[in-house]
């Protein structure tokens, strides 16, 4: 996969402070994502998913300022079902 591969890459990395992954789904969860994403950036932080929308978007935004992060968003369900679909 792309994805996998780019991350791996040791130019990719010495141009990013991080790289966050975060797995999509096929019924994705925004509260979900963004804990996921805010404990990479974060780690051992804590995510309080009873924080209003705008107190948690401001939150993000703190947790990525002054990084470069490559935000891979991997939609995995979809390549298994397409590699399922291509081997029947």
């Amino acid at each position: 996969m792309i994805s996998s591969w780019l991350i791996h890459s040791t130019s990719v990395r010495q141009a990013f402070t991080k790289v966050v992954w975060v797995t999509l789904g096929q019924n994705p969860n925004i509260d979900h994502l963004q804990r996921i994403v805010y404990e990479q950036l974060v780690p051992n932080s804590g995510w309080n998913k009873e924080l209003p929308d705008d107190v948690k978007a401001q939150k993000l935004d703190e947790a990525f300022h002054g990084q470069s992060v490559l935000l891979v968003l991997d939609d995995l369900c979809e390549w298994q079902s397409f590699m399922c679909r291509q081997s029947s």
